[in-house]
């Protein structure tokens, strides 16, 4: 019986086929002709020298990192050793491309591509047929404007500066836009400059914290931060240097209308 079992256990051995044999005999070729021992090339490749005995003996093979240090060490090309050991250069990255990797990144591309038309096309509204330009429409514009311009007997007193063509889509809730050309420095910290084009809505309604064109005691109109409380109004120039002001609203000011773009021309 006993010896029954020796036989087994020796057939059993035997019929074991080691995973990394080959490799195995590379590394242990390549360790002796360099000199080295299993404890020195351990050492070196801060591997345990029972590792390097087992990845000699064919039962186990590197990491893809201790790889390439073994390829610098023993003057053996990388790629050999990726070919014997059964890597491939895919793995170096932790990467197997696959079919069906493949396929994915196609569905996830044209997914992303699908969705920039998406958001493009909101950006563009409703955008006017291939060849014709989007509806325009001509804004008068003042260098300055007296109080009472909106009242029924000041209409067509004033004379516009000039006209400004605008995009419909920009004033499509301003039927009766118009624009005044900002002087001085009094709005600077809300992005406003001398020299660009306010363009005004009569219609919106001002709220309070709004920017909006005001006209004080009959004076030419000016471009303001209006705060609104009661029967008082406080209005507050976007710069350090201007102290704000209190008036009576609206027996000592006149709204003109909200501020709802800024135009500038560059260059």
């Amino acid at each position: 019986m006993k010896r029954k079992r020796r036989t087994s256990k020796s057939k059993t051995a035997a019929s074991v086929q080691l995973p990394y044999v080959e490799f195995g005999k590379l590394i242990r070729s390549l360790r002796l002709k360099m000199g080295m021992s299993q404890v020195s090339l351990g050492e070196e490749l801060d591997l345990h020298p029972s590792y390097v005995s087992r990845m000699e003996h064919g039962e186990r093979r590197a990491s893809p990192e201790v790889l390439k240090r073994m390829s610098e060490m023993l003057g053996c090309p990388l790629d050999h050793l990726l070919v014997v050991s059964g890597l491939t250069d895919d793995s170096l990255s932790g990467k197997q491309v696959t079919i069906e990797k493949v396929v994915s990144l196609r569905k996830e591309v044209e997914q992303l591509r699908r969705r920039v038309g998406e958001i493009a096309q909101a950006e563009v509204g409703t955008k006017a047929p291939s060849g014709r330009r989007p509806p325009m429409r001509s804004v008068p514009v003042f260098d300055a404007m007296p109080a009472g311009i909106l009242l029924p007997s000041a209409k067509g007193k004033t004379k516009a500066l000039k006209t400004l063509k605008l995009p419909e889509k920009e004033l499509k809730d301003h039927p009766d836009a118009f624009a005044l050309v900002a002087t001085g420095d009094s709005m600077i910290d809300a992005g406003i400059l001398e020299g660009d084009v306010v363009v005004i809505s009569p219609t919106a309604k001002v709220k309070s914290g709004d920017i909006a064109v005001v006209a004080l005691r009959g004076r030419k109109a000016s471009v303001k931060t209006v705060y609104l409380e009661g029967d008082k109004v406080l209005l507050q120039e976007a710069n350090r240097n201007y102290r704000p002001i209190v008036l009576d609203y609206p027996k000592d000011v006149e709204i003109i209308g909200k501020a709802v773009l800024i135009w500038r021309k560059l260059g």
